[in-house]
């Protein structure tokens, strides 16, 4: 599966050969010399821009012989183009595409008005101009309307009826595209509604982060689909896929981080969608891309799909060992845990009430940190009531142990920590000198903690049993020298399952990163004037790529 994406990753860097490449990809025409095409293409653009397509759509209309009404609207556009962007200005890029029969130059040109056009020329086997072609940037108000959602909640969702989409869902329940829908309102509430058609995209315009906001999916269903509130429908006559692996790039996020506003709810007015300027290739182009994209995101998604078993398998062969680790065997003597710590239960809550609390002075412990591992503290008391509660203070080395609700997650006092006290959810070991504190956590979060899991008492909110019953549990005790070697390979193959920076976590994040790294590099296409291969071409290039990795 690696060697299989990483192979469509080097056809797409062949596809999106940027500024100064070029793809030649059969057999060279001796008349496709790439600086004399690109020569003949810059005294195309520049003929292009001074001449007078007017005047030569009057003069075709005067003849009396029959007119070719293609000729006429590609001037026509030409027309407007020239009216729109104003005069020549700097050429940004030149790229090509050669065959045996046939080369195509793609020019990218900022013009005087400091928008860009696209100029494709394409030659045939003589070298001769056998058609041409300007592209140019659109805004989204001018290839689609957007309209807003209606006004249904999720109170009113039944088990079936019409289909509908919440805004909320989209974030949570779909991916980029969608064909049915998991949420159904009735037949009388539809009548207020607003639908989207097939082919439309729903986008989600309020959201808590300026990363989610605009998050949208392309609906392709067979009917109508209703729309929820704080959403915008975008009708269009574009492809879909295409739209929407858009509306996920950096290019896209760049502009609606502009239209955004809101501090704790951020939005974007559908209105101000309008404004938004995309690349706007024909829809070959615009499938090509999109067939390109779907590859990615299969293969992406099944390879995280292998990295994500292949680490659980790794988190079950972790544990497996570290149940082996820790198991006594007859060469190793067992204590009871009381023998080897000591025990301090928390203080009753109404030692610790908020009114006593300061902005500062001595810690509070709490649930938390022993559940997150952290040192971020929201209470504090004075040196008073700190001596009052001396015997529930916490030391380096000390591990403490949450004891009500989530049960059994540990944290070992580092040697940073602030001087504090326990609150009433935790309970303080302090092993002595016999007794690694670190492998007294392994053993405590393997073995004891489904003890304490097992027979947990309480109603709504479980509590471990008394600090007597827990004195007796019973531990292997190895010398110290063979504890610490214990807590090293422990320690180790604990990163390695679950540190972000090292195996499989990261593989599968570098492998995201890299799709979205290429989606992005695709879609760009046009900035650059990069030209897509045709399937055949694709085709020969994925033989070429295969046989030199094989």
């Amino acid at each position: 599966m690696k060697k299989k994406l990483c192979l469509i990753f080097c056809i797409v860097s062949c596809i999106l050969m940027m500024a100064g490449c070029s793809l030649s990809l059969t057999k060279t025409n001796k008349n496709f010399n790439k600086k004399t095409l690109e020569t003949n293409a810059d005294s195309f653009v520049t003929s292009w821009f001074s001449y007078d397509f007017e005047s030569a759509v009057k003069s075709m209309k005067e003849q009396s012989t029959e007119v070719d009404e293609d000729t006429v609207n590609q001037y026509k556009e030409s027309i407007q183009l020239k009216k729109k962007y104003g005069k020549q200005g700097t050429k940004v890029d030149t790229d090509f595409t050669i065959s045996s029969d046939s080369a195509t130059v793609v020019e990218t040109y900022t013009t005087s008005s400091g928008k860009k056009l696209i100029f494709s020329v394409t030659y045939d086997e003589k070298g001769q101009t056998s058609s041409w072609k300007v592209e140019e940037y659109k805004s989204l108000g001018e290839i689609a309307t957007i309209s807003r959602g209606g006004n249904f909640q999720k109170k009113d969702f039944c088990d079936s009826g019409v289909p509908c989409i919440h805004y909320g869902q989209i974030y949570t329940k779909y991916g980029l595209f969608a064909d049915e829908t998991i949420t159904f309102i009735t037949e009388e509430c539809a009548k207020k509604q607003k639908f989207a058609k097939t082919n439309d995209i729903i986008m989600a315009v309020t959201s808590e982060n300026i990363e989610d906001v605009c998050k949208c999916l392309a609906w392709l269903g067979n009917e109508d689909v209703a729309v929820s509130g704080h959403s915008a429908i975008i009708s269009h006559n574009q492809n879909p896929k295409y739209l929407v692996y858009y509306f996920h790039s950096q290019m896209f996020f760049a502009q609606k981080r502009k239209l955004a506003h809101g501090t704790k709810v951020i939005e974007v007015t559908p209105d101000t969608l309008k404004s938004i300027e995309l690349p706007v290739p024909p829809l070959e182009v615009q499938r090509e891309i999109v067939h390109i994209l779907d590859s990615f995101t299969l293969l992406t998604a099944e390879l995280t799909a292998e990295l994500t078993a292949e680490l659980t398998a790794r988190k079950k062969q972790y544990e497996f060992y570290r149940d082996k680790l820790l198991t006594s065997n007859r060469n190793i003597k067992t204590v009871k845990l009381g023998d080897v710590c000591t025990f301090v239960r928390g203080p009753f809550g109404g030692a610790l009430k908020k009114e006593i609390f300061t902005t500062e002075g001595y810690a509070v412990y709490e649930q938390q940190h022993a559940i997150y591992r952290n040192l971020d503290f929201r209470y504090y008391i004075d040196k008073n009531k700190f001596s009052e509660l001396k015997r529930f203070a916490v030391n380096p080395g000390d591990m403490i142990v949450s004891c009500s609700g989530t049960i059994g997650k540990t944290f070992v006092i580092p040697p940073n920590a602030p001087k504090g006290v326990i609150n009433q959810a935790l309970l303080k070991l302090t092993p002595n000198e016999e007794l690694n504190v670190f492998y007294l956590q392994y053993f405590f979060e393997n073995t004891i903690s489904k003890v304490l899991n097992g027979v947990a008492r309480g109603g709504a909110i479980k509590n471990v049993p008394s600090v007597s019953e827990l004195k007796l549990i019973e531990l292997p005790l190895p010398s110290l020298t063979v504890q610490k070697k214990l807590v090293n390979v422990l320690d180790n193959f604990e990163s390695i399952c679950t540190d972000l920076n090292i195996g499989l976590p990261a593989e599968i994040e570098a492998r995201q990163k890299q799709y979205e790294y290429y989606r992005d590099l695709l879609l760009t296409f046009a900035e650059t004037g990069s030209m897509l291969m045709t399937d055949r071409q694709t085709d020969r290039q994925t033989d070429r790529q295969t046989d030199r990795q094989t």
